[in-house]
C-alpha cells in the first residue's frame, strides 16, 4: 500500500508496546522507528504532562516545545498547541485515564459522565495522531507508553487501528532493572534519576500490568506476545513478526541497519523511555543475564513467588539457587 492509499483511508495504524517497564519497549520501538513508513513518538502518555508541562528533551536532544517535528504536530493538529486547552485536557486525562477506571474503558455508558469525558478525550487524542502521521508521513505510528489503561482508552479513537505488541521480559530481570540508580537526561538544567522501585513492589507491578494486557485481545485488539530475551536473541526475525503484526511486509531493505547483535540507530523524537533514546549509532541488541549474578537470592526468591502465575504461563525458569542465580 503506497502513502496516497494510506492517506485516503484516514486511518492511522498505532502500534502500542504494552507491558511492564523496564522491557525493553524504548529499544525495540527505536529499532521500528528505523523502518521506512513507521514512525517511534515513545511514550505518549506522556505528552500532555513531560512534554507540553514540563518541556522535557525530545529524543532529538532539544526541548518539546521547541522541537520541529512536535511543533509541526501541535500546528496540523491544533494550529498550534497554544491553541490546544492543555487544562481541560489534563483534567480529562486525570479523569479517565486511571487504572481504578479500566472497568469503564469497556463499558463506559455505564457511567454516563465518564463516556462524555472519554470522547472528548478521544477527540482531542484522535487529533494528535492525525498530527503524528502527516508530520512523520508515516503508515505506522508507534507508541511504547506501557501503561495498560491507555490502550484500553486508544480503543475509542475512531482514527486509530489499534495492535497490541504485548512485550514480555523476565521479571527477575524487570526488578533488578528497576533497583538500578540511572540518570534521566530527559530533564533539562538539573540532575534527575529514574523513578525506583522496590523489587516486590517492582513484581506486582509486572503482574498487573502484564495481566491487564490479556483482555484487550477479547475485545478484538490484534496482539502478537513477544519475549524480549527472544527478541534479543533474534532481532531480524522479531521485528520481521512486528512488521507483520502492524500490516506490513517486511523486505530485506527494511533491516538493513541491523547487524549481527547490534542496531545503527538515528534520531527519533521519543517522549520519555529509557535514557538510550538519546543514543545514536551502533547499539548492542543482546540478552541482559546481569541480574542472575547481580541480583541478591532473596530477591530473587522475593519477585519469583509474587510473580509465580504468570511466570509459568509465559515458559519462565521458577526455580532459584543461591548465590544469586536462577535455574
Amino acid at each position: 500500500m503506497n502513502l496516497n492509499q494510506w492517506r485516503q483511508r484516514d486511518i492511522v495504524t498505532t502500534l502500542f508496546i504494552g507491558g511492564s517497564g523496564r522491557s525493553g519497549s524504548t529499544i525495540l520501538g527505536r529499532m521500528l522507528g528505523q523502518v521506512s513508513g513507521f514512525t517511534f513518538v515513545g511514550e505518549l502518555d506522556l505528552l500532555w504532562q513531560q512534554g507540553l508541562v514540563e518541556n522535557r528533551l525530545c529524543g532529538c536532544g532539544v526541548p518539546f516545545r521547541t522541537c520541529d517535528f512536535w511543533s509541526e504536530v501541535g500546528e496540523r493538529a491544533f494550529a498550534g498547541w497554544e491553541s490546544l486547552p492543555l487544562d481541560e485536557v489534563r483534567e480529562l486525562a486525570g479523569a479517565v485515564s486511571r487504572h481504578r477506571y479500566l472497568p469503564f474503558t469497556v463499558a463506559p455508558k455505564v457511567w454516563p459522565d465518564y463516556a462524555r469525558r472519554l470522547d472528548r478525550h478521544s477527540e482531542l487524542l484522535g487529533r494528535v495522531f492525525d498530527g503524528i502521521r502527516e508530520a512523520a508521513k508515516c503508515d505506522v505510528v508507534v507508541d511504547s507508553s506501557k501503561f495498560p489503561v491507555w490502550a484500553y482508552l486508544l480503543r475509542h479513537i475512531r482514527n486509530v487501528d489499534l495492535r497490541l505488541l504485548h512485550l514480555v521480559r523476565d521479571s527477575r530481570a524487570v526488578a533488578y532493572s528497576w533497583a538500578k540508580t540511572v540518570v534521566e537526561p530527559g530533564v533539562p538544567h538539573t540532575q534527575a534519576f529514574m523513578r525506583q522501585l522496590h523489587p516486590a513492589r517492582s513484581a506486582m507491578h509486572w503482574m498487573a500490568f502484564n495481566a491487564m494486557c490479556h483482555p484487550l485481545k477479547a475485545l478484538g485488539v490484534p496482539t502478537l506476545f513477544l519475549q524480549y530475551e527472544a527478541f534479543a536473541q533474534d532481532p531480524f526475525r522479531a521485528m520481521q513478526q512486528v512488521m507483520r503484526h502492524a500490516g506490513v511486509e517486511p523486505c530485506a531493505e527494511d533491516l538493513t541497519f541491523l547487524a549481527d547483535g547490534t542496531a545503527a540507530l538515528s534520531q527519533d523524537h521519543s517522549i520519555a523511555g529509557n535514557p538510550m533514546r538519546f543514543q545514536t549509532g551502533t547499539v548492542a541488541v543482546r540478552p541482559d543475564t546481569d541480574w542472575k549474578t547481580s541480583m541478591s537470592s532473596q530477591d530473587q526468591r522475593v519477585v519469583t513467588a509474587l510473580t509465580l502465575p504468570l511466570l509459568v504461563r509465559y515458559g519462565y525458569p521458577t526455580r532459584t539457587r543461591a548465590g544469586g542465580s536462577a535455574s
